[in-house]
C-alpha cells in the first residue's frame, strides 16, 4: 500500500490513524481557509478510502484517506513523505511525483529496504493572482511491471493580498491632494476579492501626509480580518513613502513583536483605487483594537507627542471624556516623578506606576536601531498590575507599544543626539533617567544586553529581513505595482538592502559593545 504523509496534512486509510495526524482546514486562519473549504471536500465515511485512479499488473490498488496539502506561493518549499508499506519487490520500488504549477525535489526516488520512505520537497513559484490554486500531485510506485498512482490534492495559497478600494471622486480627490485629516469619507473595501462590512476613511500621518501616496485609516462598522489578521474594527493602511526600502518597519515590527512591544497584526497588500493600483503599503491593525485584544480592561491609549506633554487620546474618543485634564492627569503625574524623587526611590516609583523595564527595553531598541524619530512613536496604555497589586492612589498602571520605525538608522529629529553613547534620540524625561540616575542606568544596560541579545541579533535581524524582503518581491512582481508605487525610481534592491542593514546593525552593535557598563 502506498501512503503519503505530509508533515502530519496526510494520513493513511487505516483505523489506527490518529485524528491528530490529519490536518483540518476549518482550523486554519489563514487567508486560504474559505477557499481550502471546497478545494479538496473531505470524504464521506463509507469512501473514506476509494480505490486509486490508476493500478497496473493486477496489485491491489492503494486505498488512502487523505486531507489537502497546503503550499504557499513564494514560501519557503513543505517537504512530505513517500512511503511504501510491504512486501518491497526485488529492486525496490521507483517513486516519482508531479503537478502543474509545483516544483518538486527531488522528482524521483528509488525506495529500498523493509519499510521504504523518501522525503520531497514542493514549491509552488505559480501566481495564484488573488484566488487559490488547486490540484492534484500524482505519485507514482513502480518496481516491474507493477505500478501504483496515488493522487494527492493540493491547494496553493496566494500571499499576495489586495485591497479593492471604492470611493467617490470627492474622496478620491481628497486622498490624492488634501492635507485635511480630519473628514471621514464613506468607502468600500473588498479583501482579495471578498467584500468588506462598510467602513470609512481618513487621512492620517505628520509628515507623510504631504507624501503623494498618503497614508489612511480604515473604520469598519463590525469587525472583520484583512489577509491573515484577527477580526479588527480598524486598520492604518501605511504607504511606506518615508521608506524607500519598504522593509525598516515591517523588520522592526516583527522584531519588537517578539518581545512584547507591538502588539497589533501587520502585513503587505497592494491598494487599488477604484480598480487602479497605488501601490504596496503596510497594513497594520489600529493600535487601540490591538490593544484592546491583548488587554480587554485597557480603557485608556495615549499617543505621546512632540513636545512630551502634548499626548493624542486614542482610546476613548474625545468627545466621550467628560474631563480631559483630569483623564491626562495620571499620565503627566508619571512625568513629573523625576522632579520629586532619586535613586532607588524613584526606579521603586516608577515600577510601581508602569513596566518601566519594557519601557526601557523600547528605549534600548530605539538606540540600538538608532531611530531617529521615536518620541512621538509610543503609545501609553493602561493594563492590569502585574502583582495585581493596586498602583499608588489607584491611579493607572501603564505598558507601551511602539508605533512607526520608518526612521530607523536616520539622524534624530532633535538638534543633536542624546550626549550618552549608550542612547540616542533621548528626546524625554524618562529616556534621560539613563544619564542622570544610576539605578535606572543599571536597569537600562541589562534592558539593552537583553534587546542585543535577543530580537537584535544579527541572526534574528537577517532572518526577519529576508522574510521581508520574499514578501515584498511577491508584490513587487504585479503588473503596474512598482510603477504606481515608485514612480521612474527603480525599486530598491532587496537583497542589497538587507545587507546595508546588518552591515549598519553590526556597526552600532560594535560601538555599545565597546562601552563601560556600571
Amino acid at each position: 500500500m502506498l501512503l503519503l504523509c505530509a508533515l502530519g496534512l496526510l494520513a493513511a486509510c487505516d483505523t489506527r490513524s490518529r485524528p491528530e495526524d490529519v490536518f483540518d482546514a476549518s482550523k486554519d486562519t489563514s487567508t486560504g481557509a474559505d477557499a481550502m473549504a471546497d478545494a479538496a471536500p473531505r470524504p464521506a465515511p463509507e469512501d473514506a478510502c476509494p480505490p486509486a485512479e490508476e493500478d497496473t499488473g493486477g496489485a491491489s490498488a492503494p486505498r488512502l484517506s487523505v486531507d489537502r496539502l497546503l503550499v504557499t506561493e513564494g514560501a519557503p518549499a513543505v517537504t512530505f513523505r513517500a512511503t511504501v508499506n510491504g512486501v518491497t519487490p526485488r529492486g525496490g520500488w521507483e517513486v516519482s511525483v508531479e503537478a502543474p504549477g509545483l516544483v518538486f525535489s527531488p522528482t524521483v526516488a528509488r525506495l529500498e529496504g523493509n519499510d521504504p520512505s523518501a522525503n520531497f520537497d514542493v514549491e509552488a513559484l505559480v501566481d495564484a493572482d488573488e484566488m487559490s490554486a488547486r490540484g492534484e500531485i500524482v505519485v507514482r510506485a513502480l518496481s516491474g511491471a507493477v505500478e501504483h498512482t496515488t493522487r494527492v490534492p493540493f491547494i496553493v495559497r496566494d500571499t499576495h493580498l489586495t485591497l479593492d478600494l471604492s470611493l467617490s471622486e470627492a474622496a478620491l480627490e481628497a486622498l490624492r491632494t488634501s492635507i485635511d485629516r480630519a473628514p471621514r469619507w464613506p468607502i468600500e473595501v473588498r479583501a482579495s476579492g471578498v467584500e468588506r462590512p462598510r467602513a470609512t476613511f481618513n487621512l492620517r500621518g505628520q509628515g507623510t501626509i504631504f507624501c503623494a501616496r498618503k497614508s489612511l485609516t480604515l473604520r469598519f462598522e463590525a469587525p472583520t480580518t484583512l489577509g491573515t489578521s484577527p477580526p479588527s474594527e480598524g486598520f492604518v493602511l501605511l504607504a511606506l513613502c518615508e521608506d524607500p526600502t519598504l522593509l525598516r518597519s515591517r523588520v522592526a515590527f516583527e522584531q519588537l513583536q517578539s518581545v512584547g512591544l507591538f502588539p497589533p497584526w501587520f502585513g503587505f497588500a497592494e491598494v487599488k483605487l477604484n480598480g487602479e493600483t497605488n501601490g504596496l503599503y503596510l497594513v497594520v491593525e489600529r493600535p487601540r483594537d490591538a490593544i484592546a485584544r491583548g488587554t480587554p480592561s485597557n480603557t485608556r491609549v495615549l499617543r505621546r507627542r512632540s513636545p512630551e506633554r502634548v499626548v493624542e487620546v486614542d482610546r476613548p474618543d474625545v468627545e466621550d471624556i467628560a474631563n480631559l485634564e483630569s483623564f491626562l492627569a495620571p499620565y503627566y503625574a508619571l512625568l513629573d516623578l523625576p522632579t520629586t524623587l532619586t535613586g532607588e526611590a524613584l526606579l521603586a516609583a516608577l515600577r510601581a506606576r508602569m513596566d518601566f523595564d519594557q519601557y526601557l527595553s523600547m528605549v534600548a531598541f530605539n538606540s540600538a536601531l538608532e531611530n531617529g524619530d521615536n518620541i512621538d512613536e509610543l503609545y501609553f496604555y493602561d493594563a492590569p498590575h502585574p502583582a495585581r497589586a493596586p498602583t499608588p492612589g489607584g491611579v493607572p498602571y501603564w505598558r507601551v507599544m511602539a508605533w512607526d520605525q520608518d526612521e530607523i538608522f536616520r539622524p534624530c529629529h532633535v538638534a543633536q543626539p542624546s550626549p550618552d553613547p549608550a542612547l540616542y534620540c533621548a528626546e524625554s524625561v524618562l529616556d534621560d533617567l539613563v544619564r542622570t540616575s544610576l539605578p535606572a542606568r543599571v536597569a537600562y544596560i541589562a534592558a539593552l544586553r537583553q534587546v542585543l541579545e535577543g530580537p537584535l541579533r544579527p541572526v534574528a535581524v537577517r532572518s526577519a529581513a529576508e522574510r521581508a524582503a520574499a514578501e515584498v518581491r511577491v508584490y513587487l512582481e504585479r503588473p503596474g505595482l512598482t510603477t504606481a508605487h515608485f514612480g521612474e525610481t527603480p525599486p530598491p534592491d532587496l537583497a542589497v538592502e538587507v545587507e546595508a542593514w546588518l552591515a549598519r546593525l553590526n556597526t552600532r552593535r560594535a560601538a555599545l559593545g565597546r562601552l563601560g557598563l556600571p
